[in-house]
C-alpha cells in the first residue's frame, strides 16, 4: 500500500505529500517488544517475504522475484500502471539509500527487476530536464541539488552503497534518471 501511495502522489505530481511520507517517522509498537525504537523510517514498510522464496522453490517456478511478479499481476486494473509502481520503487530506493544509516536501512525495490532492460529515464526524470521541474522533485529525493544526486550515484558506482541486483541483472540508476539531461533547460 505504501508503494501504491507514493506512486499515486508521484503520478498526480503531489511531491510535497510524497516527501512528507518519506521524511517522517512512523510508530511501530511491536518494536518495543524487541528493544528497538518504535519510531521508524518508511523503509520499515519494505519487508522481505521469505514465504515467496519457498513458494518459488516448492512450485519450481524458477522466477527471479515472485514478489515482483505478484506486484505486476496485481497492478492490472488498479488505475496505476506497473511503470508507475517501478518509478515509485526507484524513488523509494534513491531516498532510502540517501537517508540510510547502514546497508540494512534502505529500500529494496522489488519491481525494478523488470526495469533492468529499460534504457531510458522514468517519466518524472524525463520531465526534470527542466530546472523548475527538478526543483519540484528534489525534496522528495531528499537532496538539495544535482551534485548530491551525482555523489549518490558515485557511491553506487564505487560500491559504498550497494545497488540491488537479481541474479545476473543489474540496475543502471544513471539511465533511469536520465542523469545527463537533468536540469539542462530553463
Amino acid at each position: 500500500m505504501f508503494l501504491y501511495t507514493i506512486a499515486i502522489f508521484i503520478k498526480t505530481e503531489n511531491y510535497t505529500l510524497a516527501n512528507y511520507l518519506l521524511a517522517n517517522e512512523y510508530y511501530v509498537s511491536y518494536h518495543s517488544n524487541h528493544g528497538s525504537s518504535v519510531m521508524v523510517k518508511f523503509t520499515e514498510f519494505r519487508n522481505y517475504l521469505e514465504s515467496l522464496k519457498y513458494r518459488n522453490k516448492r512450485l519450481k517456478l524458477n522466477r527471479i522475484s515472485v514478489h515482483a511478479d505478484l506486484l505486476r499481476e496485481r497492478s492490472s486494473g488498479t488505475g496505476i500502471e506497473f511503470n508507475d509502481l517501478m518509478q515509485a520503487d526507484f524513488v523509494l530506493l534513491l531516498r532510502g539509500d540517501h537517508d540510510a544509516s547502514d546497508s540494512y536501512d534502505g529500500w529494496w525495490p522489488e519491481t525494478l527487476v523488470y526495469c533492468v532492460r529499460l534504457r531510458g529515464p522514468f517519466e518524472i526524470f524525463s520531465r526534470a530536464k527542466s530546472k523548475s521541474y527538478f526543483a519540484l522533485i528534489k525534496p522528495m529525493l531528499g537532496i538539495n541539488n544535482i551534485e548530491e544526486l551525482r555523489a549518490q550515484l558515485e557511491e553506487y558506482k564505487n560500491g559504498s552503497i550497494k545497488l540491488p541486483s537479481w541474479s545476473y541483472l543489474r540496475l543502471e540508476p544513471a539511465q533511469l534518471l536520465g542523469l545527463e539531461k537533468l536540469e539542462t533547460i530553463a
